[in-house]
């Protein structure tokens, strides 16, 4: 009980600021969206009894013609 509580939980003193902190987070999770949909072709997973459709899909998406629409 004479401990202060701030040696087990921190204090209120920080060395940025909160908007610096949320900032950097922000980024953070801006870099690694855009590293993800930089490898999708790479590393996207299709679940094996979808396999027909998402290649349709695919086709359909690089293609647009009329004959892959009415495949898909």
């Amino acid at each position: 009980m004479s401990e202060p509580i701030g040696d087990f939980e921190g204090t209120t003193e920080m060395s940025e600021s909160l908007g610096d902190k949320i900032m950097h987070h922000a980024t953070h999770l801006y870099k690694k969206a855009i590293a993800l949909t930089e490898d999708v072709g790479a590393k996207e997973m299709v679940d094996s009894r979808d396999n027909d459709l998402h290649y349709l899909y695919q086709k359909v998406m690089k293609e647009g013609s009329t004959e892959s629409m009415h495949a898909l």
